[in-house]
């Protein structure tokens, strides 16, 4: 967001296998919201510039990283569920002195667990993929990250969980409720029929985000199942179907 004309593009660093017509639709988009954003009372580009591209934070013995894209770039996409690598992330969270990543930007949510040898606690990334669009096939609601020292419970919203038990902290991806019909009507007045956004994610914000399912997202494998403490289905929607919905 360097200025109300965004000349390079939308700063989305696509990787290779995403096509052109997506990065045509996201600089299209991101056009637009640049220009209503340098319009509003009150906003700073000087301010934007102050901002950090990463913080950290200790939540209980666990230090916890928390980047845009990944640890090498704002926009960096080796967080993401289509690049991921455990031997790069485990190199970064050597480097970083971390034991957690959480990242966004790709806006499809996942997570790994990170093995770090015997002599080492476990590690984790989570990606919440976005907080006010719906992430999973059928579902419409939005995901963020939520780190807690309260290990042994998994909270309410949890839609996969995992305790880390020698860091002492559980990391989650929680469920962001909103009213999914009000939001459309909102959304779909901003960018009618035809506009870059409705073409892009209009499916999305109707239907969720196609063929991807909570099993996808927490993909662990090996000895790392043993710290995973899946979350309880939510109130109201019981049954064994929905348990096994939820079970990793």
């Amino acid at each position: 967001l360097g200025g109300p004309e965004l000349a390079g593009g939308c700063g989305c660093a696509y990787p290779e296998f995403v096509g052109d017509e997506v990065v045509s639709r996201s600089n299209a988009i991101v056009q637009r919201l640049t220009r209503a954003a340098f319009a509003a009372p009150g906003w700073s580009r000087e301010w934007l510039g102050t901002l950090p591209m990463y913080a950290a934070c200790r939540v209980g013995g666990a230090r916890v990283s928390i980047v845009h894209g990944d640890p090498r770039a704002l926009a960096g996409w080796a967080l993401s569920a289509e690049l991921f690598s455990e031997p790069k992330v485990r190199a970064w969270l050597e480097q970083a002195d971390a034991d957690i990543f959480a990242s966004t930007h790709t806006c499809v949510t996942h997570a790994r667990l990170v093995d770090r040898g015997p002599a080492r606690p476990l590690g984790a990334v989570f990606n919440n993929g976005a907080a006010g669009m719906p992430c999973f096939d059928g579902e419409l609601w939005g995901v963020m990250t939520r780190v807690s020292t309260d290990w042994a419970r998994a909270p309410p919203d949890s839609i996969f969980g995992v305790a880390l038990r020698e860091l002492g902290v559980r990391v989650d991806a929680i469920r962001v409720r909103y009213s999914a019909h009000a939001w459309q009507r909102t959304w779909e007045g901003w960018w009618p029929e035809g506009s870059a956004a409705r073409q892009g994610y209009g499916a999305r914000m109707t239907r969720g985000l196609r063929d991807w399912t909570v099993e996808r997202a927490f993909a662990t494998t090996g000895d790392a199942l043993r710290e995973v403490r899946p979350a309880a289905p939510p109130a109201g929607r019981g049954g064994e179907q929905e348990r096994a919905r939820h079970s990793l």
